[in-house]
């Protein structure tokens, strides 16, 4: 068994003031995943993975690339055949 944890964190700021546009817009984004590797035998693993994600737009009303607030769950699962 190999289990892993990983926490990742961005700030992003999108300022603009001129004549056509005037706006501040910021966005923190958050990520927290938990993994886990299982060798079935040699050369054969199964691995799965469950992840959050979040985003935290400000101002609130603030229209970005991923629209106001975001919340997601991912959930993964594969295997690896080595020979």
């Amino acid at each position: 068994w190999t289990f892993g944890a990983q926490y990742s964190y961005g700030h992003s700021d999108f300022e603009r003031e001129d004549d056509d546009d005037d706006f501040d817009n910021q966005i923190d984004t958050q990520r927290i995943v938990a993994t886990v590797n299982y060798a079935l035998g040699p050369g054969i693993a199964v691995d799965a993975e469950v992840g959050y994600t979040w985003a935290d737009t400000d101002p609130e009303e603030a229209e970005t690339f991923i629209g106001e607030d975001y919340d997601g769950l991912e959930l993964g699962i594969g295997t690896a055949i080595n020979f």
